[in-house]
């Protein structure tokens, strides 16, 4: 009875996140909302001359690297939910 009630309680809990998962769930939303920002940014004109568009690519590409990167780190063997 008792290692009944243990399973289904192990059942219940939620994973405990290592350091490396929490690290990188912190990371992947401050990521996602760069990437957010350099596109209102960019509709509001602040990438319109030849320069701006050249930074503009430079700066979504690192800021898309960092989405991917973060969602990459380890997640406790749990699948990843992207889009």
């Amino acid at each position: 009875m008792l290692l009944a009630v243990a399973e289904s309680r192990v059942k219940l809990s939620p994973p405990e996140e290592t350091a490396e998962e929490v690290e990188a769930r912190g990371q992947l939303r401050p990521a996602e909302e760069a990437v957010a920002r350099l596109h209102r940014l960019n509709a509001g004109g602040a990438y319109a001359d030849r320069d701006g568009e050249e930074t503009f690519i430079k700066l979504r590409r690192a800021a898309v690297e960092d989405v991917e990167n973060a969602r990459k780190a380890p997640r406790g063997g749990r699948a990843s939910g992207g889009s």
